[in-house]
């Protein structure tokens, strides 16, 4: 089943989503692995909820190997920074030359709200796609 979730948030790590695609004779998958917390203590705390992007396949669509369980995306813990918790894979991976990822935490979303309200330009390099 899944690892031990993440001892710095202490709850039991799950599926939290699956998005794959076909390739040839297998099935790609990015799995989303929540670690948690939970929602009541979100909305407590204000913090997102952890999830990391892992790497599976499939020849059956129901049968997944996760041999290799290391993030393929981590998502930080460290409050204020630009991916802050909560990734989610966009459709799917298929032959994965660059993956494009992005990710916002509340205050930059806010500054760029902000920003939008008051016909400013946003500060460059505060939100960026970046690829891996």
């Amino acid at each position: 089943m899944f690892r031990q979730g993440d001892p710095t948030i202490g709850d039991t790590a799950q599926l939290y989503d699956l998005n794959a695609n076909a390739y040839e004779s297998l099935m790609i998958g990015a799995f989303a692995i929540f670690y948690g917390p939970q929602n009541p203590i979100c909305a407590k705390t204000g913090s997102p909820k952890i999830i990391d992007i892992q790497i599976a396949f499939s020849r059956d669509g129901f049968h997944w190997d996760r041999n290799n369980r290391t993030p393929f995306i981590k998502s930080s813990r460290e409050e204020g920074t630009w991916n802050y918790g909560y990734l989610h894979a966009s459709g799917g991976i298929c032959l994965i030359v660059q993956t494009n990822y992005g990710s916002i935490s509340q205050p930059f979303l806010e500054k760029a709200l902000l920003c939008q309200k008051e016909n400013r330009k946003f500060p460059s390099g505060q939100f960026n796609v970046f690829r891996r």
